[in-house]
């Protein structure tokens, strides 16, 4: 939890001094666990961060 909130906090950050979010999702998205939950393809989550990489961009990206 302490790495999420780290995370979360950096990004936050980022966000607030102009670091386009796009860069984030870049870096984040596709970051995989050694045991990811396996959903459907279109729901899939590879690890934490890639989770965050995806709530990004359907806040960002999607609703432009």
């Amino acid at each position: 939890m302490a790495q999420m909130e780290g995370l979360c906090r950096a990004v936050s950050t980022g966000l607030r001094y102009g670091i386009p979010v796009e860069e984030f999702i870049k870096q984040l998205e596709g970051i995989r666990c050694p045991e990811p939950l396996m959903w459907p393809i279109e729901e899939r989550v590879l690890s934490c961060l890639d989770a965050v990489a995806q709530v990004l961009k359907e806040i960002y990206i999607h609703d432009r």
